[in-house]
């Protein structure tokens, strides 16, 4: 796996694709069917997996099995510069079996060892390339019917599925019995592995590596957003969702933290993962580098990740029995997007997070949730619900935000919550969960009641909220602006990016400066509010001027500006909202309005009438 791969250009494709002159002729499967029906698995647990964790000793082999991990690596990384070495392959087999590890053999090898002796067509690269299908065969040959073997990994940093990775996968599904996984890694569309038959989609996704100047929240949302998406297209097109995401070091003055390696974790389960990749790559993230030949060396070069990872790990792998199978149907929220206090909920629901979060309400599974929290609920026929609880607070300081106590209350049709906790699965009655959450960490329940079907669907999850009764406009007069209790400014974003050279987009309200442009770092639209501190409220006029002025060289776009107040006596009014789309010249995504190369868009006017 290349290091260089970015979050934000979505993939990175080792070659072009090249035709074969040997075809496999294994059938392929009805129309119709999900890739993940066709193929049985010789591996039937939730992957708990290390790319490139421990090195080829026993003591290395020993520590991550401690961990928690139960599948590894072998091939490539192991051999390190004797790549094409099948015996090394079959020690390495052994060493995993030995102690109860299920094992992906990595195919990559050096261009002048190729597997078998013979290359045959394959994805070029200047010194190593994945198994061609000659090569693929051969290895077959070879380990195929070794027990810890449950798969081959028969390409990297893949976009698409290439000619010789479709041709591998086939080959692999045309067994008396398809059960080694087709395992590719990328930014591959979902849609794309269904057309090839392939079952498992395993996006790598590093926005700790790759963007750690974000704030660490960002991060975190970041993770959500990217898994919503991948996570609603692997369900719709009957693959298997496995997400990758980052444990080794950012640089060489930090290290991920211990909140920022639970919530990428616990958060995959509550978006559908059935599987979980942690991109280790070997040195400073759970052990410092290796190779180590002695357990007391191993122990000594574990980093504090390590008890971290073990805990993630033994938990979920407690509940993976559960999980494997289900449905992810939606999600509620408190966190990200979905804590945007905007005082009308008809906008809202106009436009709905990046992170497919759901704001808990009455007449919906969760009527109440703490703040910062997203629930992932996962249904399979027959089997109660799951409800999958993950916190949302993230630091980049390790232990920073310690243990607190959050509370959720579902709809009264849940009469009875157990917490499911390893061999214990202590229940409560009543419709409300009480627990003790880690930063970012997790915690996962079983719903008991009558009728819950319903309110566990996807449609009864993202309904829109219950439009508020037709009123009267509510006039507003120079006086009733005088003793205002708040204002929020509302703003709806595209591409507004975090980092802190592209955050200098400033907003001006009556020829004041009210603050920076909220950052979304998404090509999606998000509402985003601004609120007005004390000293500023008096800004606010009848007849409303604003102006937005990029000061950077970020490319991103806004729409829907509306102005609101909350008078003395509570109610809340808006003005006028302007709908057009306000972009930045000469961008890919540009649209509407777009403003000069002075970066100035407006004045926007909003009017209370």
């Amino acid at each position: 796996m290349r290091v260089a791969a970015t979050v934000s250009c979505g993939a990175c494709v080792l070659g072009l694709a090249v035709l074969f002159a040997t075809a496999c002729t294994a059938q392929q499967p009805a129309a119709g069917q999900r890739p993940r029906d066709n193929w049985d698995f010789r591996f039937k647990d939730f992957v708990i997996g290390a790319w490139w964790g421990p090195g080829p000793t026993e003591p290395e082999v020993k520590l991550y099995k401690e961990c928690g991990f139960n599948v590894v690596m072998s091939g490539r990384y192991m051999q390190l510069d004797d790549y094409g070495d099948p015996d090394k392959g079959l020690q390495e087999l052994d060493l995993a079996r030995k102690y109860g590890l299920g094992v992906m053999f990595d195919t990559y090898t050096r261009n002048e060892h190729p597997w078998g002796g013979k290359a045959g067509p394959t994805d070029s690269h200047p010194t190593h390339h994945p198994a061609s299908l000659v090569e693929l065969e051969w290895l077959y040959r070879k380990l195929g019917n070794h027990p810890a073997l449950i798969g081959f990994m028969i390409g990297d940093d893949q976009g698409e599925v290439s000619e010789r990775s479709a041709a591998c996968t086939k080959f692999l599904h045309g067994q008396p019995k398809p059960q080694l996984m087709p395992w590719l890694c990328g930014w591959i569309p979902p849609q794309n592995l269904a057309q090839h038959n392939n079952p498992i989609a395993n996006p790598q996704i590093y926005p700790t590596l790759y963007q750690w100047g974000l704030p660490a929240e960002e991060l975190a949302r970041q993770y959500a957003a990217t898994y919503a998406g991948f996570s609603r297209q692997c369900r719709d097109e009957g693959v298997i969702f496995w997400p990758m995401f980052n444990a080794s070091p950012p640089n060489e003055h930090a290290q991920v933290s211990d909140s920022l390696l639970r919530f990428p974790a616990y958060a995959a389960l509550a978006y559908g993962a059935e599987g979980i990749w942690y991109f280790c790559y070997n040195g400073g993230s759970l052990q410092t580098q290796g190779t180590y030949t002695t357990e007391a060396e191993v122990r000594k070069g574990l980093t504090r990740l390590y008890p971290v990872a073990q805990r993630i790990n033994r938990r979920i792998a407690a509940w993976g029995p559960k999980v494997l199978g289900r449905t992810a149907t939606g999600l509620f929220g408190t966190a990200f997007g979905a804590k945007i206090e905007w005082p009308f909920p008809e906008d809202l629901a106009a436009v709905p997070s990046g992170e497919a979060l759901a704001p808990p309400g009455k007449g919906k599974l969760i009527e109440s949730m703490s703040n910062d929290l997203l629930v992932g609920i996962l249904t399979k026929p027959g089997q109660p619900p799951l409800a999958m609880v993950v916190d949302c607070r993230a630091s980049k300081d390790f232990g920073a935000g310690g243990p607190r106590d959050v509370a959720i209350r579902f709809a009264p049709a849940v009469t009875r919550i157990r917490t499911l906790e390893g061999s214990r699965s202590p229940a409560s009655s009543g419709c409300e969960a009480k627990m003790t959450l880690e930063a970012g960490g997790g915690q996962l329940l079983q719903l008991e009641g009558q009728g819950l079907k319903t309110l566990c669907s996807e449609a009864s999850i993202y309904a829109p909220p219950p439009k508020p009764s037709a009123a009267a406009p509510r006039a507003v007069s120079g006086a009733d602006l005088a003793r205002i209790k708040a204002a929020k400014l509302r703003i709806d974003v595209f591409g507004a990016n975090a980092e802190e050279e592209y955050r200098e987009k400033v907003i001006d309200l009556n020829g004041h400066e009210l603050g920076r442009v909220p950052s979304n770092s998404s090509d999606s639209w998000s509402l985003r509010v601004v609120d007005l501190a004390p000293e500023q409220l008096g800004w606010v006029r009848l007849s409303n001027e604003v102006t937005v002025r990029t000061k950077c060289a970020d490319a991103w776009k806004f729409r829907n500006l509306t102005l609101a107040v909350q008078l003395v006596d509570g109610t809340w009014v808006k003005t006028n909202t302007d709908t057009a789309v306000h972009s930045v010249p000469k961008w890919a995504c540009s649209e509407g309005e777009t403003w000069g190369e002075d970066g100035v868009a407006g004045p926007v006017k909003l009017a209370f009438k």
